[in-house]
């Protein structure tokens, strides 16, 4: 995991890696700038949330599907997250398995 960890804080877009109840095991840099600003997402009580209460239960939603109880395509799911009228995001969750 930590070379994979290394890859990620290089990218510039965030990176937010959770254990399966939104517990934040890893954010790169560009993941840290967003949950410092809490826009979109923010960390509560080291939990990964969104700055909207509906976006939030999307979230642990996803994450739940992640988990392995379901089954979800290689290509993952993204849900989007609105900010203001102007910026649009669109989280994307993949199911990684640790040896």
């Amino acid at each position: 995991m930590n070379t994979m960890c290394a890859s990620f804080d290089v990218i510039s877009i965030g990176i937010v890696i959770t254990d399966a109840d939104c517990r934040i095991i890893h954010v790169n840099a560009a993941g840290e700038r967003m949950l410092r600003e809490r826009s979109p997402i923010s960390r509560i009580e080291g939990k990964l949330q969104s700055s909207l209460p509906a976006a939030t239960a999307e979230l642990t939603r996803a994450i739940s599907l992640c988990n392995g109880k379901h089954s979800i395509s290689a290509a993952g799911i993204g849900i989007p997250l609105t900010v203001g009228s102007e910026h649009r995001l669109r989280t994307f969750y993949l199911s990684l398995v640790s040896n």
